[in-house]
Formats: structure tokens, sequence, C-alpha cells
């Protein structure tokens, strides 16, 4: 009902009663932020209070998006904004710690494209905690809802890329998965060990030698976004961060 409600609300204040268009825009709030860190969440996000439609995520309503929603999810703040269409994905971050290219594959993949998202948290937190706020804006914006497994999918994959990020450098994740970006539409391709040994040669090139359980992690987390990310991903993956 709330979701409907929500819908309704955006056909309301949307310039077409059908879809959204490119500059609409819409701001998602944590309940659990208080006034003085939502203040800061809107400097961060760049946007004037008033000026895009705002709504509220509650903790119960984040856990309606995937399963094990992380306890942030609630405090956190989120612009989505539409962009025309084949302009992709771009993605501006603050307080949020994760890999950049996971974190926009993982969208891109459960189907969010062609939008601007920022998100910001008071302190820092994982990505996984944004994802039921960018979700509820994106769906609210387009009336369209996400294909639920997709989602899951999509929150499962980065809980790989955290765990990933747990044992390599960011900052060399973030290489190595932007240097496999134009490898995802080729995954189906490759058998299991096929996969790994590319994944092996393409960290080599980058100065990085990956363990044997790092190789099958970063295996997990293409097979998972690849599952949902139908044909050509990579060409829908397309203002990554480098």
């Amino acid at each position: 009902m709330k979701k409907l409600i929500s819908c309704i609300l955006a056909l309301l204040l949307l310039t077409t009663a059908a879809f959204a268009v490119p500059g609409d825009s819409c701001v998602v709030l944590g309940e659990e932020l208080t006034l003085g860190e939502t203040d800061g969440i809107f400097t961060a996000l760049g946007v004037e209070r008033g000026t895009a439609m705002e709504l509220a995520l509650s903790r119960p309503d984040a856990e309606t998006y995937f399963s094990d929603v992380p306890e942030k999810a609630a405090s956190v703040g989120v612009l989505v904004r539409i962009r025309s269409g084949g302009e992709g994905l771009s993605l501006s971050l603050s307080n949020i710690t994760g890999a950049e290219t996971a974190i926009a594959a993982a969208l891109t993949a459960a189907g969010v494209t062609d939008a601007e998202i920022v998100a910001a948290a008071p302190e820092e937190t994982g990505a996984l905690a944004i994802l039921p706020a960018v979700f509820k804006a994106y769906e609210t914006l387009t009336c369209q809802p996400l294909d639920p497994e997709a989602k899951e999918t999509a929150a499962a994959a980065l809980r790989e890329a955290d765990a990933l990020s747990g044992e390599l450098d960011t900052s060399k994740l973030e290489e190595l998965l932007g240097a496999m970006t134009d490898f995802f539409d080729e995954l189906a391709a490759l058998s299991d060990n096929e996969l790994r040994e590319r994944i092996r040669s393409i960290a080599a090139e980058h100065g990085m030698t990956l363990n044997d359980a790092q190789t099958q992690q970063l295996a997990d987390l293409f097979r998972k976004i690849q599952s949902i990310g139908g044909s050509n991903f990579a060409e829908r993956v397309q203002d990554l961060p480098e």
C-alpha cells in the first residue's frame, strides 16, 4: 500500500503521468537520521530542500527490498535523478565505503539505469545500506518495480564485494573491477575454470596476485551479476568511476 501511495504521489508530481523524464528527482531520507544529520545529508547530496520529491525510509520499509538489510539502511540519504535514455548510470558517494565500480555494476544489474545517484551518510557506512533507498527512489520515479530476485542478487553481489574489500586494498579492487567491466558480457561463454584463469590473468596485468579464495570470491561476484545482467551489460554500465 505504501508503495502504491508513493507511486500515485509520483504521478501527481512528475511532468508525465506514465513515466519519469530526464530531470525528475527524488530524495529518500532514512527515518533514523537526526535533524542535524538531515541538514548535513542535503549538503552532501548537493540539493536544496524542497526542490525534489522527498520520501522517508524506515527500517521495516528497508527490509522489504531484500533480505538481511544492514542496520544503517535507515540512516542514509539518497538522491536519484533520471537521466536521458542511453546516458547510463553515474554515482557519487559521501561517507559510503566500498568499490564504486562494484556498487554501480550491482545497481545496473538490478535494473537501475540512466540515473544520477548521490548517496551520503553521517558516518562511514557500507554501500549495501544505500540499496533500499536507491531502489525506493528509482521505483517511485519510474512507477515500475524492480525484479525482486534481481534486487536480492544485487545485494548478494555487494556482500561479495564487501568481503573482498576486507582483504584487498580498495583502490586495487577498484582498479581490477574497472578493468574487468568490458569482460562482463563474455562471462556466459566461460567455464568456471576459464573464468578463474581469466581473473588471475587480468589481476596479474595490474600487478596483483590473488590467492585461490580471492579468485573464487571475484568469480562468485561476477557470476551473480551475470545472472541478472542480461546481454550487453558492459554497454549499459557507462559512467563508472575510474
